[in-house]
């Protein structure tokens, strides 16, 4: 008897499954009715019957009806359904439905269990029981890998009718790959001087076997072209006329150097020694009250007391005029004039640099006057004196406490090369009293070394340059400019300096051979503070050489005349305008054009540092490559005077 009346019983009930609708009726029919196994009911736990303890009773009762028997969902008994896909034997009255993407929309209510997909082991059930064991799911791993097959754009690009690589192009591959390996398990270890003398010895077995005095056939146009000027470019009466004007200014400009330094070495001391104001202290204090006004300034005519530091015209008489120039890759400083004395009365020197500003000119204090030393090298005890004030000599000086412009201020040391001594007045202090052969024995006792060591550094530096300029003198204006250029790139300091291993990785890369012993004796002399750092162009004028002074003097008005601001830079088209290729003997043949020559000439600034823009260092390495092959110094101040009319 049911517990409650039929009108609170609903009348029908929802397949889950299909969706359709039920009568209640299907699930009270007559319970003698039995089904097969395949159709047995799917109970709820709400239709389950259950005893008055809670306990289960026997197996769950069937409903009876044949017409029931169709729409009945088949029973999932829980208890026995496990979450091992491993476990493949099952009983075979129990079956589990699976689901995959092929088979769940197949499934429907009341078809019978053979169109059920049977078990897999590697499908998902629909509920696990065992939650701890871990899910395996093995389709990963019969997964087949696809090898991918090479294509056009994994290649290595390789241009058409590319050569196989050479025996020495393999060489320096496999020596590359072998240095770039050692830096890296070398990187913190400091580097020594075996490992930099390994390092060249393995660059010189790069050295092709060719000759080095090769020189390619375009380069060697060019050069053959540029000595072609050696013809005088005026007559001689032009020539006394262009001398005439230019003795005439070099004159003027003498004369107003003297008068400045005159004045100030006369008038300086006496007005700046602090002698002065104790001394005209001890006047007033003995009576004398005569006082300068507040504000006056004192001369020389109102000082009537002299000081122990006053030097007299008669004794400032005794002196040597020089003129120098700045040894430095700056160009703004390499151009500046300047003019300088030596006083033997004290044995003291002193340098003013030459202005001219527009129509006016004035000279200004470079060097103070006093007595120096070279401080650095081999003549760090000795005083300058009257012998080292030669041509082509190197004075060195401290910075510390000097005028001198803010560009070279910041420096620890300047050198000066003296280009122009008054030998005259040189030779009339120093041989005074001596005639015949004892005055010219003596001229030239002067003028040796004085030092053993400095008689071996010059013995072995011309043994070197006579050596590299044998094998450059068909190559001269290549290999200056390409050294340049190199050790404009390696250098890694405002003043130009370049390591040991970049300095001589350049000679070896042009195929300049100096053997090695005199090339580390010559390095031990240049390199004083034992720092492995040169400057580049102090290494290029000790190994390479450099012009005579005469020479360079050229060279200096050719690029003073372009550079009309005194920046040390020119651009190729003001160069352009100032280059006198219309009077090049082969424009006047008609061999060439006056195109082609100025072409010629502009290309061998191609690869400066700035392009389109000249330095004067890179102005001066052409010529002293050009130099290196003309022997006369008339023929190579012809070639400037034609070129740029000076």
């Amino acid at each position: 008897m049911n517990s409650r009346p039929s009108s609170a019983r609903p009348q029908t009930r929802i397949n889950p499954i299909t969706g359709e609708e039920m009568p209640y009726s299907s699930w009270t029919g007559n319970a003698s009715q039995t089904l097969t196994p395949r159709e047995t009911p799917r109970l709820t736990s709400r239709d389950t019957p259950r005893q008055g303890n809670g306990e289960h009773k026997g197996q769950f009762q069937t409903a009876r009806g044949s017409e029931a028997s169709h729409n009945i969902v088949p029973p999932l008994n829980l208890s026995r359904l496990i979450g091992r896909d491993e476990d493949d034997e099952k009983p075979e009255n129990l079956k589990y439905l699976s689901l995959s993407p092929s088979s769940v929309s197949t499934i429907s209510c009341g078809s019978s269990m053979a169109t059920v997909p049977a078990y897999k082991p590697n499908a998902q059930h629909i509920l696990m029981i065992n939650r701890d064991q871990p899910r395996v799911d093995n389709r990963v791993s019969q997964r087949v890998t696809k090898v991918k097959q090479p294509t056009a754009w994994d290649q290595i690009p390789v241009p058409e009718g590319l050569l196989p690589p050479s025996q020495r192009q393999k060489d320096q591959y496999r020596l590359m790959a072998e240095e770039q390996k050692s830096a890296y398990r070398q990187k913190s270890a400091p580097i020594t001087v075996a490992d930099v003398d390994w390092k060249i010895e393995q660059l010189k077995l790069m050295i092709p076997p060719e000759d080095g005095d090769t020189v390619p056939e375009e380069d060697e146009e060019k050069d053959t072209i540029q000595r072609g000027w050696t013809q005088a470019p005026y007559s001689k009466e032009a020539m006394r006329k262009i001398q005439d004007k230019e003795e005439l200014e070099e004159e003027k400009r003498k004369s107003k150097m003297l008068e400045t330094v005159l004045i100030d070495q006369l008038c300086r001391p006496v007005i700046s020694d602090p002698l002065q104001n104790q001394a005209q202290s001890s006047r007033a204090s003995a009576g004398h009250h005569h006082r300068m006004k507040h504000g006056s300034v004192r001369s020389v005519h109102d000082s009537r007391i002299k000081t122990d530091g006053t030097s007299t015209e008669n004794l400032l008489s005794k002196r040597v005029r020089f003129d120098a120039r700045v040894l430095t890759t700056n160009g703004r400083d390499a151009i500046r004039e300047l003019s300088g004395f030596f006083f033997a009365v004290d044995n003291t020197l002193t340098v003013y640099e030459y202005r001219t500003l527009g129509k006016s000119s004035k000279a200004l204090p470079f060097i103070r006057r006093g007595s120096y030393s070279n401080p650095r090298g081999l003549q760090s005890s000795h005083l300058y004196s009257l012998a080292d004030i030669r041509q082509g000599n190197d004075l060195c000086f401290d910075c510390y406490g000097q005028p001198l412009p803010d560009s070279l201020n910041c420096l620890n040391f300047i050198t000066l090369r003296l280009t122009d001594v008054d030998n005259e007045a040189k030779k009339g202090m120093m041989l005074s009293g001596l005639i015949g052969l004892e005055r010219e024995e003596a001229w030239k006792a002067f003028h040796l070394p004085r030092t053993k060591e400095e008689a071996v550094t010059r013995l072995l530096m011309e043994d070197v340059q006579r050596s590299v300029r044998r094998q450059i003198v068909k190559r001269g204006i290549r290999v200056f400019m390409g050294l340049g250029k190199l050790y404009r790139n390696a250098s890694q300091h405002d003043e130009g300096k370049v390591n040991k291993y970049e300095l001589e990785k350049g000679l070896i890369d042009l195929r300049i051979e100096i053997p090695q012993e005199k090339a580390d004796d010559l390095w031990d002399i240049l390199d004083v503070e034992n720092s492995s750092f040169l400057p580049y162009a102090e290494f290029m004028r000790a190994f390479l050489g450099e012009m005579n002074e005469t020479r360079k003097a050229y060279v200096i008005k050719a690029f003073s005349k372009i550079d009309s601001g005194k920046r040390g830079v020119v651009s190729l088209g003001e160069m352009s305008k100032f280059y006198n290729a219309h009077k090049h003997p082969k424009v006047k043949s008609g061999e060439f054009e006056e195109d082609q020559i100025l072409e010629m000439f502009l290309t061998a600034f191609n690869d400066t540092q700035v392009k389109g823009e000249v330095s004067f260092r890179e102005f001066e390495e052409y010529y002293e490559g050009l130099s290196v092959g003309i022997e006369s110094d008339s023929d190579f101040e012809n070639i400037l005077k034609n070129a740029w009319n000076v």
